[in-house]
């Protein structure tokens, strides 16, 4: 329920609700398969459950913490730096934060100066929602650790709910290792997990396993259902950059998802999508390499079969296939 209010908090991204974390791990049962499945244990069913539901829960902002955001140097320091951010939406919206002068002397009406003051204060709330989201996103994945750690070891919160089902915390502990690191680049991070540890039902769980699935589910979320279809209606213009991740997922024609390849097929309207659609492509292949050559210390004792390969990328840009070599080229140039 906590992740319905992600849309409020960031309007203008594609969605991180409970709508993605069915779609993240209908893409994880695409990639074991049904049979596969069957021989996981009940621990390993548990911690991957969970661990998809709460991963993004770093992206639910409390009013405590927009209070905290907007005192804080860091969100000061961003902008500053974002007062020469190109994008006009962000450029509007730092004037309108910044601004302090509302007199309308030119105005004799005092009923309209009060509608140019609440349409000015209107500019000042989406300013707001626009950089207090791009100030959150980057750090989700560490808050989302950070939070599912405190609501397990607080009573006061989760805690004392945990513990009353009887199943040991360090579990919970585990899930939010595995959550936080979906937006870890770093693949040493996740073989810094055990590989694997003892489970509930006199059973097993994987860490390093979850922690794989995890990344490979999320980024495969890359269909053209992710923004939800009233955004511009609800949000107005979209910044550059959420703009061109709309772009992107529209672009999709082919997701192909089976236990042994992976096909992506894209056909974008504009090089900037052009070049996302490949850099998350690139993303896809670095964590299939990694886990694949340590995939023997990672999965469960006995999983039969590897993760997929990459069949094919096809990448068009206005209906014309673009060789990957050139692709590559447009992505330096950026």
């Amino acid at each position: 329920q906590l992740l319905e209010t992600t849309m409020c908090s960031f309007p203008t991204y594609s969605k991180h609700d409970e709508s993605h974390a069915k779609t993240v791990l209908h893409n994880i049962e695409m990639i074991l398969g049904e049979r596969r499945i069957e021989t996981l244990s009940a621990s390993d069913c548990f911690m991957l459950l969970h661990t998809v539901y709460i991963h993004d829960i770093g992206m639910v902002i409390t009013y405590k913490e927009r209070e905290d955001i907007v005192n804080n140097d860091k969100f000061c320091d961003m902008i500053k730096e974002m007062e020469d951010e190109h994008d006009p939406v962000f450029q509007r919206a730092v004037r309108a934060l910044q601004k302090k002068d509302y007199s309308y002397d030119n105005e004799d009406d005092k009923e309209e100066r009060m509608k140019k003051l609440y349409s000015d204060k209107l500019e000042v709330y989406y300013a707001i929602l626009h950089l207090i989201a791009t100030f959150r996103r980057p750090e989700h994945g560490d808050l989302s650790t950070e939070r599912l750690e405190e609501w397990t070891l607080q009573p006061e919160k989760l805690g004392s709910g945990f513990s009353m089902a009887g199943i040991p915390q360090r579990i919970f502990l585990w899930i939010a290792k595995c959550a936080g690191l979906h937006t870890d680049s770093k693949f040493e991070h996740i073989m810094k997990l055990p590989q694997e540890d003892n489970g509930y039902a006199s059973d097993y769980l994987h860490p390093r396993f979850v922690a794989v699935l995890l990344q490979l589910g999320d980024i495969l979320d890359m269909d053209n259902d992710r923004f939800h279809p009233l955004t511009r209606e609800c949000i107005g213009t979209l910044p550059e950059l959420s703009q061109r991740h709309y772009e992107k997922h529209q672009a999709i024609r082919r997701l192909y998802i089976k236990q042994d390849r992976i096909s992506i097929e894209a056909d974008c309207n504009s090089q900037e999508a052009l070049r996302l659609v490949r850099k998350e492509c690139d993303m896809l292949k670095d964590i299939l390499t990694e886990a694949g050559y340590y995939w023997s210390q990672i999965c469960p004792e006995g999983f039969r079969g590897s993760l997929p390969t990459i069949d094919s990328v096809k990448l068009s840009l206005k209906g014309f296939q673009i060789p990957e070599g050139l692709v590559a080229w447009l992505q330096l140039q950026s």
